[in-house]
């Protein structure tokens, strides 16, 4: 368990209601799971064993995933490509079985380019419908297979659609351990739109263990492109965990996300984050991601931290929260803006002035 992750618990825990116990031990089998199918690949490429034995490094992933803590977590590693000793043998009935039930005849020789690329794309759907990980592993396997082209990147979009727990061991590989841009690409947006608050803590501890930057760059990734709504409590807590300050990559990362989801609490944290940090803090990015935000669900929010409300009492974050006003440039904007110009604080008062003049002028034809 990463050291982050035990100060999360550490912290949640003295609060009655943090994270619950069963989050950290599946992200610890997520995590173990992952890096037994990193390790295979790494140590055997793609090929299976011939033979009748299982293929090499199969015993040590069974005796791996034997001890791994989590409900279902054998089940659901089974299910691994990574642990199917017949995945060479499934894969083409997966790839194939479409063509042939298509009846589809050999194209001449002036649209062979057209039919290969139709002929893909129904695989990839065909391997979608299967919805399986050993299915999301041979769609990756066919987007590193085509040529750079648009049907690549549909491919790439399809596979994208697999984002349900079981394929996490599968996304996290072709993310951290894949050689192939579209598909590290394809790993990633399942990622963000499908990941959960365990997927989360898996991904954190992977990153705190991490010996290199390509993996820590690929994961900041991640939380920074962040769009699911699942994650979001785990997010949360992460981001407020004083611990770490804005300016750490991974917090920066996950602020930057909450930034762009534009909920309530996701922006409360941010906002409390600004006004609790020290005079020697480097809040520059902070302050920049709340300037940005413009959803019409985050306005109540924004509008209170202008007002010093929420808890919100410093004159950086109420700054913060009158520069993002300009993203509502109507009447009670305007108005709110009029009344916080005679502010007691002068740093407020100003940039009320500013964001005024300038909202005035924007109207102007």
């Amino acid at each position: 368990m990463s050291d982050r992750m035990l100060r999360l618990r550490s912290k949640t825990s003295r609060d009655g209601d943090g994270i619950r116990p069963q989050v950290l031990g599946v992200a610890l089998a997520m995590v173990f799971a992952s890096l037994i199918i990193v390790w295979f690949f790494r140590g055997h490429g793609d090929a299976t064993a011939t033979g009748d034995g299982p293929p090499p490094g199969e015993e040590a992933f069974y005796a791996r995933t034997k001890v791994l803590d989590g409900e279902g977590t054998e089940d659901l590693y089974r299910q691994s490509p990574t642990a199917v000793s017949d995945r060479e043998e499934s894969e083409p009935q997966l790839l194939e079985g479409t063509m042939s039930s298509r009846g589809a005849e050999m194209p001449s020789s002036t649209d062979q380019g057209i039919h290969a690329d139709n002929s893909a794309i129904a695989q990839a759907k065909a391997c979608v419908s299967e919805g399986t990980p050993a299915a999301l592993q041979a769609l990756h396997r066919l987007i590193k297979e085509l040529p750079a082209g648009e049907a690549k990147q549909e491919v790439s979009r399809i596979a994208a659609k697999l984002h349900s727990r079981d394929m996490v061991p599968v996304l996290l590989d072709a993310l951290i351990a894949g050689d192939d841009p579209m598909v590290m690409g394809s790993a990633k947006r399942a990622l963000t739109k499908g990941m959960d608050g365990e997927t989360a803590a898996a991904l954190v501890v992977l990153y705190d263990q991490a010996q290199d930057g390509t993996t820590r760059d690929r994961i900041e990734s991640v939380f920074r492109s962040m769009r699911s709504m699942g994650a979001v409590d785990m997010l949360i807590e992460m981001a407020g965990n004083t611990d770490y300050p804005p300016t750490e990559p991974l917090t920066a990362a996950i602020m930057e996300g909450l930034s762009k989801m534009n909920t309530p609490p996701a922006v409360n944290v941010l906002l409390r984050r600004l006004d609790e940090a020290p005079p020697d803090q480097d809040i520059d990015n902070l302050f920049k991601m709340i300037c940005l935000i413009d959803s019409e669900e985050a306005r109540a929010s924004l509008e209170n931290a202008a007002q010093g409300k929420k808890e919100i009492e410093s004159p950086v974050a109420r700054a913060a929260a009158v520069y993002a006003l300009a993203n509502y440039p109507d009447k009670s904007t305007s108005a709110l803006l009029g009344r916080l110009t005679s502010d007691s604080d002068h740093v407020v008062s100003k940039v009320a002035g500013e964001v005024l003049a300038w909202m005035r002028n924007e109207r102007q034809p």
